[in-house]
């Protein structure tokens, strides 16, 4: 039976709110913590940045209604994460309202991501064919490098690069969490680096995130474990040392 291809408008939906969700993120955190953003993004009015849980409904539905679609057509029986179940196995309790909607939106980028790594796994991803990451938006031809996990060709199937990941002891939906917990170390490990071992532990875990990027995590763990006690040591200070664990975990 042919597989079904999810509806253009699916994708696009969803990579018009991840742009939304980063901007949203990036403005609270400037209102928080003061974050450096663009000036245009500082001079703007709250109302237009900030996300709406219409939005993020809407979006909920278009992933479920994709997601629906492809299993009837194609036989299939591919899993749907709505966002109120995302939010409650992510999200963090946070006080304050611009808190409230950095972490919101935090999370929300995290399930754009998520969101799109199936929508491209399960058909064609439409005229855009856009590369995600975790704050750029490039084009390209032929390649998607989705949710930092995957790399799925316009021919090729998404879902064979999920169960190499599963097979390697993470469960796929767990990737946004580890990949934004990579990326947090190596920024903190790179803060802290006062010798050039600690330079060299740097390298290791950005190794560590470029291949956990590709979903290959045999040698992510090999590149985490060559970054020694310190990477773990700053992991755990920080506050990501259970989102490193299958990093960890059944590494030889």
């Amino acid at each position: 039976m042919a597989e079904a291809s999810p509806p253009p408008r699916s994708v696009a939906a969803f990579e018009r709110l991840l742009i939304r969700a980063r901007r949203s993120q990036e403005f609270a955190e400037h209102q928080v913590w003061g974050r450096k953003v663009a000036p245009e993004l500082a001079a703007s009015r709250p109302e237009a940045v900030v996300l709406t849980i219409d939005e993020i409904r809407a979006a909920n539905d278009i992933l479920k209604n994709a997601i629906v679609r492809h299993n009837r057509e194609s036989g299939e029986h591919i899993t749907f994460m709505s966002y109120e179940d995302f939010e409650g196995r992510y999200g963090n309790p946070t006080d304050g309202v611009w808190p409230t909607i950095a972490e919101q939106s935090r999370v929300v980028v995290m399930w754009c991501e998520s969101a799109l790594t199936i929508l491209v796994s399960i058909g064609d991803a439409g005229p855009s064919q856009v590369s995600h990451h975790y704050g750029d938006v490039i084009n390209m031809r032929d390649q998607f490098n989705v949710l930092k996990a995957a790399q799925v060709g316009p021919n090729n199937k998404g879902q064979v690069m999920y169960n190499e990941v599963e097979h390697q002891g993470i469960d796929p939906a767990d990737l946004p969490a580890l990949l934004e917990a990579l990326a947090k170390l190596r920024s903190a490990m790179r803060s802290e680096a006062a010798d050039t071992e600690h330079d060299l532990a740097v390298a290791e875990i950005a190794r560590a995130e470029t291949a956990a990027r590709k979903g290959d995590l045999q040698s992510a763990r090999q590149y985490f474990a060559a970054a020694g006690t310190w990477a773990l040591d700053v992991a755990t200070k920080i506050g990501v040392g259970v989102a490193i664990a299958a990093l960890t975990n059944g590494s030889k």
